[in-house]
């Protein structure tokens, strides 16, 4: 059976790049702001 659909993202590693503490982008934002009340989104 052939495939009837092929999709192909771009990918650029970026959601697998991680800082010192081996944290991903967003985790590190909610790690800065663990001691808040609440939550910050990015703008």
């Amino acid at each position: 059976m052939t495939n009837l659909v092929e999709v192909q993202y771009a990918q650029t590693g970026k959601s697998s790049n991680t800082d010192e503490l081996g944290m991903r982008e967003m985790q590190a934002m909610v790690y800065a702001q663990r001691n808040r009340q609440r939550l910050q989104a990015r703008k």
